[in-house]
Formats: structure tokens, C-alpha cells, sequence
């Protein structure tokens, strides 16, 4: 039986109504995977920039911690009196330190060496070093040398 003309209108309408839904469905659906695409992304980025300052931050501490413990243990190989140590290490001044010519406060200054340069250790004793910086070699206080600069 054939419809009127007002039952085809209101089923045209309601076929118009039908698509136009299904399309905003269609593009709501795609509009969240294009974000959740864009969220994995953003994550996997994130992921490897930590990764690489880490690995990065890591090396720097077994570095440090590898001459540290290089110089120990050769340090303790080296031993050849109870108070005395000799091995050569990179160490720098925690403050502006007087470079003697022998371990005592009382001893002549070779002169000053500023805070945070570096110096190399020649050997330890008791609670003095054996430094060299530069051509010049003398003794500071072992308590104001650091592994680490410090300052710049």
C-alpha cells in the first residue's frame, strides 16, 4: 500500500536523523583513538627522555664511583706504611688551601691554590696529601679536597 506523503516525509526524516547520528558516533569514535594515538605517543616520548637522563645521570655516578674505587684500591695495594698511601688521583679544593712543602701547619707555603681547582694526589699522609698543581709539589690538608667540583 502505497504511503502518504506525510509517512514518507516523517520516514525520510527520521532515515536523515538515523545517518546524521551514526556519522557523529563514527567521527566521536575516531576523534578518541586519534587521542588515545597521540597519548601512547606522548608517553613513549616521555618514557625515553627519562630513560636517557637516567642512563646518562648513571654514568656519571659509576664514573665517579669507578675512580673513586680505583683509587682506593690502589691506594691499599700501594700501602707501604700504616699511615701512608701513594696513588694519583684528581681530586679539587673545597676552599682556597695553602700548598706547603711539608705536611705541618707549621711548614713554609709554596703558595695558594684557589677553591675548586683541580689538583692531583700523589700520595696520602695520615691527614695530609701530597699534591701536585702544576709544576709545583706540596702538602695539603686532606679535609679540603673533594672528588667532585664543587665550585666552578
Amino acid at each position: 500500500m502505497p504511503e502518504t506523503y506525510e509517512e514518507e516525509t516523517r520516514r525520510l526524516l527520521e532515515n536523515r536523523k538515523r545517518r546524521a547520528e551514526q556519522r557523529r558516533v563514527q567521527q566521536v569514535k575516531r576523534r578518541n583513538q586519534m587521542l588515545v594515538c597521540i597519548g601512547g605517543v606522548l608517553v613513549v616520548v616521555l618514557l625515553i627522555v627519562v630513560i636517557a637522563v637516567s642512563c646518562s645521570s648513571g654514568k656519571k655516578e659509576e664514573e665517579q664511583t669507578a675512580t673513586k674505587t680505583q683509587v682506593t684500591t690502589a691506594a691499599i695495594e700501594t700501602t707501604n706504611a700504616p699511615e701512608t698511601t701513594s696513588a694519583s688521583a684528581i681530586m679539587y679544593t673545597t676552599d682556597v688551601l695553602n700548598l706547603r712543602k711539608q705536611p705541618s701547619t707549621d711548614a713554609e707555603i709554596i703558595t695558594q691554590i684557589g677553591a675548586g681547582k683541580r689538583v692531583d694526589v700523589l700520595s696520602e699522609e695520615g691527614n695530609w696529601c701530597k699534591v701536585q698543581r702544576g709544576k709545583e709539589v706540596g702538602y695539603v690538608m686532606k679535609k679540603y679536597l673533594s672528588y667532585e667540583k664543587t665550585l666552578d
